[in-house]
């Protein structure tokens, strides 16, 4: 009788301890959400997929008061004869979406498309086109379709400098542009399966000049690019060998001398926007075993704060596309964690949930 009196007050000193620490826990998140100034709240939803096809690498823009999203869909990430095609939705309020087009070349996987919007206020649509070469190795190269009248033209290969358009691959990833040139980083493969980049701009969007080598180790290969209000570009680049930290450039017109910086995070499917002093990125984060899209608030030096992790999962997850609306951050991504493939996501994060007050310093990260 002893022994069953002593467990229940055991078992009563232990309830009571743990929902004590949940009314603390409970009461700093408040703390924290009413510092932050939160009164909105996060929305996610999913916009497209449901389990039967493979959703991936997203773009977003926003063109005349109307949104645009591209991603890929197809069978598998990357398998032979799996054709992936260009899906691209449309909306008037971010909220209710339409299939505008679907586009796809035979025998041709297309691949990360990236909408901007050219210097006449007409979309571009730039995507890898991954096929089989008639000496039987898989090449894959850019190519890019013309808005017209709201709909796009038929996809054609841009063109680039025969001194950079390997046989392997030669891939202008993402496009953005300042004024009137539009600036991308090629990333092209060697035959030992190792990788370099180089700068490339373009006025046209379909005829490329290179600018310059961007001399960096590591395979580097996925780069966004952003530019600040003076014009100095900056840059966020993938390196998939080394150590596989990610790196941050910085450069001036002509964009010919870049300052690198050994980032203290891992970067796949990046993207970002600056928003004043900070930058705002989305990329995949590795939590033992798990991948996620994460949210990193960082400032214009390069340094990173783990702000906000999205609700996401598995092998194909991030890939983002992100817009600074007034009063939110939208972000699309692909993510696993609702279906065995991926689906397409788009996140409405309040900025107060990524304004970061404190000092910035270093973070911590698993490795790949």
């Amino acid at each position: 009788m002893f022994h069953c009196i002593k467990y229940f007050v055991m078992q009563y000193k232990l309830i009571i301890h743990l929902f004590i620490v949940l009314i603390i826990c409970g009461c700093s998140s408040l703390e924290m959400e009413k510092k932050r100034g939160n009164t909105e709240s996060v929305s996610i939803s999913r916009i497209y997929g449901d389990g039967s096809s493979y959703c991936s690498f997203t773009s977003l823009v926003k063109s005349d008061g109307y949104y645009y999203l591209a991603f890929r869909e197809g069978r598998t990430h990357v398998k032979e004869g799996d054709y992936g095609n260009i899906k691209i939705l449309k909306s008037h309020d971010g909220e209710n979406w339409s299939i505008l087009q679907s586009i796809s070349l035979n025998e041709v996987d297309l691949r990360d498309p990236c909408l901007s919007v050219l210097p006449n206020g007409s979309l571009l649509l730039l995507c890898g086109a991954r096929y089989k070469t008639e000496d039987g190795y898989y090449t894959t190269k850019t190519y890019c379709a013309m808005e017209r009248k709201g709909k796009f033209d038929e996809l054609m290969p841009v063109i680039v400098p025969n001194d950079i358009d390997d046989n392997i691959c030669c891939w202008i990833w993402k496009l953005t542009w300042n004024n009137y040139e539009g600036y991308g980083v090629a990333y092209r493969m060697n035959d030992n399966q190792s990788s370099q980049i180089t700068l490339v701009k373009t006025t046209d969007g379909i005829n490329y000049t290179k600018v310059t080598d961007i001399g960096l180790d590591g395979n580097p290969s996925e780069a966004r690019l952003r530019f600040l209000e003076d014009g100095t570009m900056i840059a966020l680049i993938r390196r998939d060998g080394g150590n596989r930290k990610g790196y941050i450039g910085f450069s001036n017109y002509p964009y010919i001398e870049w300052n690198l910086k050994e980032l203290d995070i891992y970067l796949a499917g990046q993207d970002f926007i600056v928003d004043k002093e900070e930058l705002i990125c989305s990329t995949r984060i590795y939590e033992n075993t798990d991948k996620r899209t994460c949210i990193w608030v960082g400032n214009l030096e390069g340094v990173f704060l783990w702000s906000y992790t999205l609700p996401s999962l598995g092998s194909e997850t991030s890939y983002a596309g992100l817009l600074n609306e007034e009063k939110n951050y939208y972000i699309s991504y692909c993510s696993m964690h609702e279906f065995e493939k991926p689906a397409i996501y788009l996140a409405k994060i309040p900025k107060s949930y990524l304004q970061y007050q404190g000092q910035f310093s270093s973070i911590t990260q698993n490795q790949p």
